[in-house]
């Protein structure tokens, strides 16, 4: 009976990673998405807030915003991959126009 379980195993990562959970390409990953999230920082922080606590705060919430995005828990998918996956979904989705058509006569 025990001989035909069949065996899944699950979380092999055959890429080197840096931390558990964050591989290289992910790092260049999040590296690219922190210097996107703090456009706005530098706009904020050259033309219209001199306070100097703001762009720390705003490049330290980016920072954990892009490692929570990259990272991999332990079935090796992160929320990046899972955003991806929903995007690919939904613009593989046919749209049909139904039109109601009074076939039976009911609709008068």
């Amino acid at each position: 009976m025990d001989e035909n379980k069949l065996y899944m195993p699950q979380g092999l990562n055959t890429n080197k990673e840096f931390m558990k959970g964050l591989e290289n390409k992910s790092i260049i990953t999040m590296f690219i998405i922190i210097v996107i999230l703090n456009i706005p920082n530098i706009i904020l922080s050259l033309f219209f807030i001199k306070a100097v606590q703001f762009p720390v705060f705003y490049l330290t919430i980016s920072v954990m915003i892009g490692y929570m995005l990259v990272v991999k828990d332990s079935s090796n998918i992160s929320v990046l991959d899972i955003l991806g996956f929903f995007i690919r979904f939904i613009s593989t989705q046919k749209k049909y126009e139904y039109i109601l058509k009074d076939e039976w006569g009911l609709n008068r």
